[in-house]
Parts: structure tokens; C-alpha cells; sequence
């Protein structure tokens, strides 16, 4: 889907994809959102969004003002 080349690796444990903010957030901003309005989708849509046991992880790869 959009986020696939946000994919930056894997957990192993529990097989789940971890994924960069800071690219989630580039292609949020390609899509028209302004920084500020592509930090509240990503915090309030994808963030908090609970998808079952392979829910991702989230890493944060460069300072946000969230």
C-alpha cells in the first residue's frame, strides 16, 4: 500500500513490520497535508490504531513536535 516503503524492518519475536515516521510522514506531506496536519493523521489515524497481534511498531526516527 502508501506506507510500504516506509517499511524499515522487522520484529522478530512477534513477526511484526516496523515502520519510519519520519518517511509515514513524507508521504502524508505528497499527499497535500501540511507537517502539522500530517503529524495529527499520523498520531490520531495510524498511531493509535490498534489492527490485532500484528499491529506495527512505530519508530521515530527524527525529532517531532508532536
Amino acid at each position: 500500500d502508501e506506507f510500504d516503503g516506509c517499511i524499515i524492518g522487522l520484529e522478530d519475536r512477534d513477526m511484526r513490520l516496523i515502520y519510519s515516521v519520519s518517511k509515514i510522514l513524507q508521504v502524508l506531506e505528497s499527499q497535500g497535508m501540511s507537517e502539522i496536519d500530517a503529524i495529527e493523521h499520523f498520531s490520531y489515524n495510524i498511531n493509535s490504531a490498534w489492527v490485532g497481534e500484528q499491529t506495527p511498531i512505530y519508530c521515530i526516527d527524527k525529532f517531532l513536535n508532536f
